[in-house]
């Protein structure tokens, strides 16, 4: 952790003198950045691949609760030199417009609170796929994680999505209630975070942290897309509620499939 603090306070300590001096300084800080990004990311797929190995998750939760947030304060500071700098405004809009935007959304996002805070979601996260991904079931005779049966779910024959969509709920449900609180915790630490950052709601967070500029939840809430999904499963509703209907897998194209983590974090 030392070294990669000390590389933050050398990048805070330059002070470039001109556009192309910026420019430079600019691209040696996203160079660092990726230099993080890609070690805790291969950090995260061996936590993720060997969920039982010690060392690995000894290795994740350091990232989760060391590295990652002296990351966010870091970055925020760093964040505000650049905007703190004249030399920004000489910079072409058409190619650093969009990266300018990112910056000032982020510093707008970004608060202490929040980062303590973080650390907490990311150990309620963990937790929940330490707690998934040992779950397992018989599949024809061999035990199969649930996360293998997920390939099942879009086989071209309805009997065996029924089959592995039934093994992966019913181990699920299993577990239901440490899950159930999991999720209660996410949500109350997800508002704080919101409200912090002084955002009404976690959606209107995510948008944010998204960098959703382009559209808003409203544009969301009226896209073609919801409708759609809503007919699919009404035209899939089975009159017979005691039996449950399996039809609705065919929707698929429209659903994200249950429980895969977004973005890699």
């Amino acid at each position: 952790m030392a070294t990669v603090e000390d590389q933050f306070h050398y990048l805070l300590a330059q002070e470039p003198s001109s556009p192309e001096a910026f420019v430079s300084w600019l691209k040696e800080v996203s160079q660092f950045y990726d230099a993080i990004e890609e070690a805790t990311t291969g950090h995260y797929i061996d936590f993720q691949a060997f969920n039982q190995d010690e060392a690995a998750k000894r290795i994740f939760e350091y990232d989760q609760e060391k590295i990652e947030p002296l990351v966010k304060r870091y970055q925020s500071q760093l964040d505000e030199k650049i905007f703190r700098s004249p030399l920004k405004d000489e910079l072409d809009e058409a190619e650093y417009g969009r990266f300018l935007a990112s910056k000032q959304n982020a510093l707008e996002l970004y608060n202490e609170a929040n980062v303590a805070l973080e650390v907490e979601e990311d150990k309620l996260a963990t937790r929940y796929f330490e707690i998934t991904g040992n779950l397992t079931a018989d599949w024809d005779g061999e035990e199969k994680t649930i996360i293998q049966l997920f390939p099942y779910l879009e086989d071209p024959d309805q009997a065996i999505r029924k089959q592995a969509f039934t093994l992966i709920f019913d181990a699920l449900l299993n577990v239901q209630a440490d899950l159930q609180d999991i999720m209660d915790q996410l949500l109350s630490v997800r508002e704080k975070k919101a409200r912090n950052s002084q955002l009404p709601n976690y959606r209107d967070y995510m948008f944010k942290k998204y960098e959703r500029f382009d559209y808003t939840p409203d544009d969301v809430n009226s896209s073609p897309n919801r409708y759609a999904f809503t007919s699919c499963l009404q035209l899939n509703v089975s009159t017979n509620r005691s039996k449950p209907n399996w039809g609705w897998l065919n929707c698929g194209h429209l659903i994200r499939r249950p429980y895969r983590r977004i973005n890699g974090r």
